[in-house]
């Protein structure tokens, strides 16, 4: 009997790895004044290029090798962002959640149920 209850924990385990392996020491910005001063006019680079979000609402970088422009704003407690790559279309409004740890930042697109995406501030 107390092989399967210690089964069923282990299972019970397993399952929540994923989940437990998201949490991570990222902390959420929630405030537009917080995220001016920790992300706002520095250089952020991912594997797929780099961008900066500047403080006049424009953001600019490149996506291998095309241009990225677009504008952003802060509603509640969500960096909201609408980006434009090369020729194509405009990807529409959309607000993520933004978490730091270090010199990592955090983008979790459609306000933090979508998809993560990490970069790196630099100067």
């Amino acid at each position: 009997m107390k092989r399967n209850y210690l089964a069923a924990f282990v299972g019970c385990l397993i399952s929540l790895a994923p989940l437990m392996a998201q949490a991570g020491p990222f902390k959420q910005i929630r405030s537009q004044n917080e995220f001016v001063d920790r992300i706002v006019d520095k250089s952020l680079t991912a594997e797929w290029g780099k961008m900066v979000i500047h403080s006049d609402g424009k953001i600019s970088g490149t996506v291998g090798s095309q241009k990225m422009v677009g504008a952003w704003n802060w509603q509640g407690r969500y960096w909201c962002r609408n980006v434009r790559i090369g020729k194509q279309e405009e990807r529409g409004t959309d607000c993520q959640k933004i978490s730091v740890d270090g010199n990592q930042v955090e983008f979790i697109r459609d306000k933090g149920r979508g998809e993560p995406g990490v970069l790196t501030i630099g100067n």
